[in-house]
């Protein structure tokens, strides 16, 4: 029984089609550049976003995550667990890591809303 995987042979065409595949990606990521229509995409989308954001609600999860957040920055302790949910099983930090980012440049929780 031979446990190996047996080696590929290199064509010349894969080699060939290659460059040629890489070209065509950059050609076509290239010109999302020049069309409008992702500009007015991502002008739609951070008005939405950014539109009335001092009314968005911060309920006392979200002021939990946070904190514990920023008590990760500041005492430079990585979270191994987040907040217990309601049937008593702790979440994953994965929601209190990007939230880090924020935390180092305030402790205002308003920074975290607009990210």
């Amino acid at each position: 029984m031979n446990l190996t995987l047996p080696k590929k042979q290199a064509s010349k065409k894969a080699d060939s089609d290659s460059p040629s595949q890489a070209r065509h990606i950059r050609r076509v990521l290239f010109s999302w550049l020049f069309t409008w229509d992702i500009y007015l995409i991502l002008l739609v989308a951070g008005f939405l976003r950014l539109f009335a954001l001092n009314t968005s609600e911060f309920d006392a999860d979200q002021a939990t995550i946070f904190s514990m957040a920023r008590e990760a920055v500041q005492h430079g302790l990585l979270p191994i667990v987040s907040i217990r949910s309601s049937i008593g099983i702790e979440h994953s930090p994965a929601a209190i890591y990007p939230l880090m980012i924020p935390a180092v440049i305030s402790a205002d929780p308003l920074w975290a809303t607009v990210m």
